[in-house]
């Protein structure tokens, strides 16, 4: 909503890659399906690197390699599995996995394990914030044996650092619950002056 932070965040981002060796420095940004690909490739553009998409549920186009099912924090009809298609990483690439947030840390894992497959070498996880209470560091660490342990994990910020008053909600909301009927939309951002 604010494209002068959304810049910000791609500058950072983009600030603490480009200040790797360049040995080390990312040659691939992977982006999670689905907010990984409006963070990835402002990123890569900026770096002149390639952009890949880490899709969900054999949604790519092409050949694919998928890898295990994993649960979220919140319940779906089915465990959701992460593709790329074949070719769209090598051996050389040094990926950066890149997403919104870090929640129990199962995209993460999903997503190294189908670039490790390919042969490419997964030099960290990114994501603009972890949600702590949801162990996702913890679970990448333990995650196939402790396979991904040595895997950087970067994120801007925590959600124990974001309080109820800087989301930009109403602070004296009276409605029940958060979901406004949608012929109420208008009325109701006017009078919480949300417009």
């Amino acid at each position: 909503e604010d494209p002068d932070l959304f810049q910000f965040i791609i500058d950072l981002f983009v600030g603490y890659y480009e200040g790797f060796p360049p040995s080390q420095r990312p040659t691939c940004i992977v982006g999670c399906d689905a907010r990984g690909f409006v963070l990835g490739p402002p990123i890569a553009m900026a770096m002149g690197i390639k952009f890949v998409l880490l899709r969900k549920d054999q949604k790519a186009p092409g050949v694919l390699v998928e890898g295990s099912g994993y649960s979220k924090e919140y319940a779906e009809a089915h465990d959701e599995r992460m593709c790329l298609r074949l070719g769209s990483v090598s051996p050389k690439d040094r990926v950066v996995i890149i997403d919104d947030l870090l929640a129990t840390g199962g995209t993460a894992i999903a997503g190294m394990e189908v670039v490790t497959a390919l042969g490419a070498t997964v030099t960290q996880f990114g994501a603009i914030v972890a949600l702590e209470g949801l162990n996702g560091i913890e679970n990448i660490r333990k995650a196939h044996g402790g396979k991904y342990k040595g895997v950087p994990i970067f994120t801007l910020f925590s959600d124990a650092m974001v309080g109820d008053g800087t989301r930009g909600d109403p602070s004296q909301w009276k409605l029940k619950g958060r979901l406004v009927p949608l012929g109420e939309a208008r009325s109701v951002q006017e009078s919480y002056s949300l417009i």
